[in-house]
């Protein structure tokens, strides 16, 4: 499995042992395995975290809420399932998110270093990406939740998949094992997998990692290429070139197999766009790879760059 495959935190916002949302959530993880990344799925009611209570947190951050930080901070993509309850998300799940979003404080619990690691409320949440489900045994599957349960994610500066899905009538959905019984239903859940997976892997690798590594790599790799045809009589500069471009290539696929991106459009699409993107940038190191050598040439009167010659002009200009 690539170093560069994401882990994904999933979890549900319920507590209820025959919970809908926590099928869901069951389900998720098991699709971001089979999607090949890896999935960390926890259960927030094995945590001991109080009802939030601001005096009480003057006593020292619980051990289990230190703990939900620390897994959160460590994924960089997480999914939730939340219920629907008088048409918001449960108090169960903000009461976890309070504590995980406060400032930690020093007591019995927490040590100064560690109140000094997590004084940032927003530290276990900035940057993550995040994808939205919901189940329900009514016709809306929960998605009134998912609106209120949104804009405080974003406020806590977490990025939200653009696709989220709301599972209706979720008595019916799932099958003895757990998993969806509708084909539909199950793609849906597959499609937020997907974009979690695939923002969370741009974002932990930098934005324009593959990108911009394309391009100075081709940027060195094209002047060599010359220089290696004209100054030791090697091979015509493209034969050398060609094993360093399919070198560079193979990363623009990351998760994506060539065989999976023809068999599924959405993960197809996601992964030619990236292909596209580096392979743009390898096409541009190439050109400002060629002006970069046929500049040098130029300035030391020759359209063959001879390493000796470069030696000399410097050492000519020392001697001024």
């Amino acid at each position: 499995m690539s170093s560069s495959v994401p882990s994904i935190l999933v979890f549900a916002g319920s507590s209820r042992i025959n919970s809908f949302n926590r099928k869901l959530a069951k389900e998720a993880a098991r699709l971001v395995r089979e999607a090949g990344a890896r999935a960390t799925y926890i259960e927030l009611s094995e945590l001991i975290i109080p009802m939030y209570n601001a005096d009480l947190e003057q006593r020292g951050t619980p051990a289990d809420v230190l703990r939900l930080k620390e897994l959160m901070h460590q994924h960089p993509g997480w999914i939730i399932a939340s219920p629907e309850y008088n048409g918001s998300y449960t108090a169960f799940l903000k009461n976890t998110l309070d504590w995980a979003s406060s400032p930690a404080k020093a007591g019995a619990e927490c040590s100064p270093s560690d109140a000094e690691l997590w004084k940032s409320g927003t530290k276990p949440f900035a940057g993550k990406v995040v994808g939205l489900l919901s189940a329900s045994p009514g016709a809306l599957g929960g998605l009134r939740s998912l609106d209120h349960l949104a804009p405080m994610l974003r406020n806590l500066q977490c990025w939200l998949a653009p696709q989220q899905f709301a599972l209706g009538k979720a008595g019916e959905a799932f099958d003895a094992q757990g998993q969806l019984l509708d084909g539909g239903a199950q793609a849906k859940v597959k499609a937020v997998v997907e974009q979690v997976i695939f923002g969370a892997q741009r974002l932990a690798t930098g934005f324009l990692g593959s990108e911009i590594s394309g391009f100075f790599g081709t940027l060195v790799a094209t002047p060599l290429g010359y220089l290696i045809q004209q100054r030791f009589k090697g091979p015509p500069a493209v034969v050398t070139f060609l094993p360093s471009f399919w070198l560079l290539v193979p990363g623009a696929l990351g998760l994506m197999s060539v065989t999976r991106m023809m068999s599924d459009r959405a993960a197809g699409l996601d992964g030619m766009v990236t292909v596209l993107f580096v392979i743009t940038s390898i096409a541009l190191g190439t050109l400002v790879g060629a002006s970069v050598y046929r500049g040098l040439t130029e300035t030391f009167g020759a359209w063959q760059l001879q390493i000796g010659r470069v030696g000399s002009f410097f050492r000519r200009d020392d001697k001024r």
